[in-house]
């Protein structure tokens, strides 16, 4: 569900007790139109998000840490400027609308302390982050709206002033007497839908509540109004006023099959069975936080690496085209015997062509009955001259075969490491491990170095780490070049190495040298093997394991591409909550 009004009070008390009063430590624009404020005091260190990324839009007090761009923006620098060092004063809601507001005491260029205030609108299409001065006056903002002055609507403009929204043409629930709510739904006819009141009448209430209140008033998602249930109604919303101005209001998380699907403030009653499970969460921000984290990180890395994924993936369709035409070739070329035959026949049967002939027909000797074969001729030919056409093509075919044979190795190899690299893409996890795929694209030469001069490169990530329930390090490469490097140059010659066979994947070691692993470690290691491949998704992934002593790399091979033998294979499903615990024991 988006946040509604309601739910933004419960999360702006949340972030009020954590954040007023405390000193402004840094800023960051971890994306476009992400701001992260860093805060500290005597309670602690604290980072709020305020996000005004369409579908996701948001404030939230972060676990961990954003990776941030070597370069701030030009909003970061001057929320750098304005607010450094600035102490927050207030954090609050606009009554009954999805706006906080954030005031911060800064002291300005001159010395003197100024109140300056950040807003954060979750409203319409086009969540923004306004920067205001004392006087409303707005300094800047990350999304700058032109506007119609002459169609009403409102313009966000740097030396503008600032003007909220149109209030909305309802009531907030908050500021009502349990009177009032019960005599604005007396306005209703029996039979009108419950979902419906609730949404035209009162703000800040979502469909997903406003059918939760129906759920509950009435025992049905889409229960109507009548005497019994109007009351419960208005009973249900009352409640639930109360609890957000007291602070009672509670983090609910809606999962489907372990996804996360909704959240609320409320249990979410009205879905029972079907896979779906509600769970209450340690804090608002907790709630979106394991809400947003895997969606918006995935999505983060997809667009991020869609340039290179562009690339990489027209490199793999040119080279399966072009290895599909001389797969034709090399087909045809096996059929260059019959090319010589029929050479054969021309020479033996040269008096019965006549010159300028378009075919002749010929007894074939080759035939174990002697049947009758029409030929092509070349009417420009002499019958000599077609004969030698004939032996001509034959010579090129074998040649050719010979050649289409080395071709077709290398197309193969080319097309399977480019679908290597796009697993790695998939699977990045961060903007470092992004740069590490780039430099090995344009090592290989399918990427120019950025900025038309020799690239440089960035500090390498270390490969993922994991722990088994033995005890043992597991080693996973995060891209073809680590892959290498982790196998062929920092592996110990009885280190466990293991790849899914016939897919792409990352190389994984099992750090054992001379000791020999338990059998949950091999099959850990086997999971975690498949987790990091196109078999992500599958059941009873085939993966080999053998020796690192064992796995060799052919001369001139592409990145990442390696032989083995001998080796043994293990089935395994992967499991991914399963993979993340390992990984966070180490």
């Amino acid at each position: 569900m988006p946040i509604d009004a309601i739910f933004l009070t419960a999360l702006t008390r949340e972030a009020a007790e954590r954040v007023v009063g405390q000193k402004i430590d840094k800023i960051f624009q971890p994306e476009r139109d992400e701001i992260v404020i860093a805060t500290r005091g005597a309670a602690g260190s604290n980072r709020l998000l305020l996000s005004a990324a369409p579908g996701s839009a948001r404030m939230e007090l972060l676990r961990e840490n954003r990776e941030n761009p070597a370069v701030p923006p030009m909003f970061c620098m001057l929320l750098r400027k304005i607010l450094g060092s600035g102490v927050i004063r207030e954090v609050r809601q606009y009554p009954g609308e999805r706006i906080v507001e954030i005031g911060v005491d800064a002291v300005d260029e001159l010395g003197e302390l100024r109140r300056r205030r950040v807003l954060l609108e979750l409203v319409g299409r086009q969540p923004n982050l306004v920067l205001l001065d004392e006087e409303s006056r707005i300094i800047d903002c990350i999304r700058r709206v032109e506007g119609d002055i002459a169609a009403g609507k409102r313009q966000i403009l740097p030396g503008l002033f600032y003007r909220p929204p149109e209030p909305q043409k309802k009531r907030d629930p908050l500021a009502l007497t349990p009177e009032e709510t019960a005599e604005i739904l007396a306005g209703f006819d029996d039979g009108a839908a419950i979902e419906r009141a609730l949404m035209a009448s009162f703000a800040g209430v979502s469909p997903l509540v406003a059918r939760e209140i129906a759920e509950r008033a009435s025992g049905d998602v889409g229960g109507r109004l009548d005497g019994v249930t109007r009351v419960r109604t208005a009973e249900t919303l009352c409640r639930i006023a109360e609890l957000a101005k007291g602070g009672g209001l509670e983090p609910w998380l809606l999962t489907k099959d372990g996804e996360p699907c909704d959240f609320s403030y409320l249990e979410l009653t009205q879905y029972v069975g079907g896979g779906y499970e509600c769970a209450r969460c340690v804090g608002f921000s907790a709630l979106l936080g394991q809400f947003y984290a895997k969606r918006e990180h995935s999505e983060r890395m997809r667009l991020r690496a869609r340039e290179m994924t562009k690339t990489v993936s027209t490199a793999l369709e040119r080279a399966t085209r072009k290895l599909e035409t001389r797969r034709m070739e090399m087909a045809e070329a096996k059929d260059r015997e019959r090319l010589r035959e029929t050479g054969d026949l021309l020479m033996a049967n040269l008096h019965l062509i006549g010159r300028g002939a378009k075919s002749v027909t010929v007894e074939d000797f080759y035939d174990e009955n002697n049947a009758p074969v029409e030929i092509a001729l070349d009417p420009r030919l002499t019958p000599q001259q077609n004969a030698a056409k004939y032996y001509r093509d034959y010579a090129r075919r074998k040649n050719a075969e010979k050649m289409l044979k080395g071709l077709i190795e290398e197309g193969e190899t080319e097309q399977t490491y480019l679908g290597s690299v796009l697993g790695e893409l998939k699977n990045a996890e961060s903007d470092r491990e992004l740069a590490g795929i780039r430099e090995e694209l344009v090592s290989t030469g399918y990427l120019r170095p950025q900025g038309g001069q020799k690239q440089r490169k960035s500090a390498a990530l270390p490969p993922r780490e994991f722990v088994s329930s033995g005890g043992f390090r597991i080693q996973v490469g995060r891209n073809n070049l680590q892959n290498d490097h982790l196998t062929l140059r920092e592996a110990h010659r009885n280190d466990v190495w293991l790849h899914v066979r016939g897919a792409h994947g990352a190389h994984v070691l099992i750090r054992c040298e001379n000791e020999e692993p338990d059998d949950a470690t091999y099959t850990e290691a086997g999971e975690i093997a498949a987790f990091y491949s196109d078999s992500r998704e599958g059941t009873n992934v085939a993966v080999d394991y053998t020796r690192a002593r064992f796995v060799k790399k052919p001369s001139g091979a592409k990145p990442g591409m390696v032989v083995y033998d001998p080796y043994y294979t293990m089935y395994v499903t992967p499991d991914e909550k399963k993979v993340q615990s390992l990984r966070g024991r180490v």
